[in-house]
């Protein structure tokens, strides 16, 4: 049973990816996102129905926070510039503020879409999700991070600290 939904799971999360990124890139984040599925669904202990329901939400949710995400880069890298350039202030303000509020944009859609996956899955798994979210990133970091130590390892280099 957790097998079949495992594998819907990773269906749908590939399904709703295949058509977005480019090759090199596209390749990675489908990766990615097939290893989050992954973890979510074990994370969740969902059953086929609640997967049913849940994926093509949390599917939605994603995309929200994946065209989000766009702005916050816009902002930042403006930002960014702004510094680089000296500039004043005053025009560093706005700047600042626009990407502190597309900041909270990007997680907008996890609040506006809580009562709808408490709908799905109750208060407890809902719950797990948020946890699993955060885990999951807290995880892809210290995977990242072995992997940079271990190629500097291989490189006869040591890791800056």
């Amino acid at each position: 049973m957790k097998k079949l939904v495992a594998v819907i799971a990773l269906a749908l999360a590939m399904s709703t990816l295949s058509f977005a990124q480019q090759k090199n890139q596209g390749r990675d984040f489908k990766r990615i996102q097939a290893e989050k599925a992954a973890y979510i669904t074990e994370q969740l202990d969902l059953s086929v129905e609640e997967a049913q329901a849940f994926w093509p939400l949390y599917n939605k949710v994603q995309k929200e926070q994946r065209e989000a995400l766009k702005v916050v880069r816009e902002h930042k890298r403006a930002l960014r510039e702004a510094i680089k350039a000296g500039k004043s202030d005053n025009e560093i303000k706005p700047l600042l503020d626009a990407w502190l509020n597309a900041e909270k944009s990007f997680k907008k859609p996890m609040y506006d879409y809580r009562a709808d996956f408490v709908k799905v899955l109750g208060e407890t798994k809902t719950a797990k999700l948020y946890l699993a979210e955060d885990g999951f990133v807290k995880r892809t970091i210290r995977q990242m991070a072995g992997h940079r130590q271990s190629g500097l390892k291989n490189q006869g280099q040591k890791p800056a600290n």
